[in-house]
C-alpha cells in the first residue's frame, strides 16, 4: 500500500511541476501582440514588431535570474512587449524621454524598461521603471534605440511585497 501511495504522490507531483510550463506566453504570440500593447505619442518615434530571434533573446534574458536580479527585476515580473524601436531626432547628452502607454497592463502595475544596447557587448539596460498611472503610461529615458522589453509585475504582488531599488534597497 505504501508503495501506491508512493507512486501517486509522485505522479501528483510531476503533474504540479510541469503545470506552469503550461502557463508560458508563446513567443510568436508576443510576436503578434506586442506592437498593439504598446502606444508612443511622439512624432519622431516609430515602433515595429520585434523579429522572432529578438523575441527568443529577450525571452533567454528573462529565463537568467542571476541577469534579472542584477537589473533589479523581480523574479514574478513577465514580459508584456517586445519591440522595436527608432527615433528620427538627435538625442540630447541626457537621453531621450519617451512615454510608452503599456495597454495590456493595469493601473497600479510595476513596469520595467529593458534595453538592449545597440554597440558590442549588446548590455541590456533599465531605461525606465515605475508603477503605471491611470493613463497606463510609464516614461523611458532612451540614449540609444532599438530593442525594447516591457516587463510587468502584478499591481498586488508589488504591493505586496514592496520591490526595493536595484542598488539602493531603497
Amino acid at each position: 500500500m505504501k508503495k501506491l501511495y508512493a507512486l501517486l504522490l509522485t505522479i501528483v507531483m510531476f503533474a504540479a511541476l510541469t503545470i506552469s510550463a503550461f502557463a508560458a506566453t508563446s513567443p510568436q504570440a508576443l510576436v503578434q501582440d506586442s506592437v498593439a500593447s504598446i502606444s508612443i505619442d511622439v512624432a519622431e518615434v516609430a515602433v515595429t514588431a520585434a523579429s522572432a530571434q529578438l523575441v527568443q533573446d529577450a525571452f533567454e534574458l528573462t529565463a537568467n535570474e542571476t541577469h534579472m536580479a542584477n537589473l533589479g527585476v523581480p523574479a514574478d515580473a513577465y514580459v508584456a512587449a517586445v519591440i522595436n524601436v527608432s527615433y528620427s531626432g538627435e538625442i540630447p547628452a541626457g537621453g531621450v524621454k519617451i512615454p510608452i502607454t503599456v495597454s495590456n497592463a493595469d493601473a497600479g502595475d510595476y513596469v520595467i524598461i529593458l534595453h538592449r544596447s545597440s554597440v558590442e557587448p549588446y548590455e541590456w539596460e533599465v531605461v525606465g521603471r515605475g508603477v503605471l498611472d491611470a493613463n497606463k503610461t510609464i516614461i523611458g529615458t532612451f540614449h540609444s534605440f532599438s530593442p525594447v522589453v516591457v516587463m510587468v509585475v502584478d499591481g498586488a504582488d508589488y504591493s505586496a511585497t514592496g520591490i526595493k531599488a536595484p542598488k539602493t534597497g531603497q
